[in-house]
């Protein structure tokens, strides 16, 4: 079962238009400072989810709720342990 949560962002402003073609444009961009705005969504936190955030690399990064970061921190550390090169497949 997936669960909603109120996700907040730190985002580059570089990304505005991405942020906004997936959340729609009913959302707040609030500027952070003079590169990064933050946003808060709802979201339902699934792989697929945590995927699209990676996908974004160090242009975004999940502020809030500490559950949500703490899946993304498991899933890049499963990530490391799957690609690390001393792993025998």
């Amino acid at each position: 079962m997936l669960v909603t949560y109120s996700v907040l962002f730190l985002v580059n402003c570089c990304l505005a238009g991405v942020i906004i073609d997936r959340f729609g444009k009913d959302i707040m961009l609030i500027p952070a400072d003079e590169n990064h705005f933050t946003v808060n969504v709802d979201v339902h936190v699934s792989k697929q989810f945590l995927g699209w955030v990676f996908s974004l690399g160090e242009q975004v990064k999940i502020l809030s709720p500490e559950e949500v970061v703490e899946q993304m921190q498991g899933e890049v550390k499963r990530l490391v342990e799957q690609y690390d090169s001393r792993v025998k497949v």
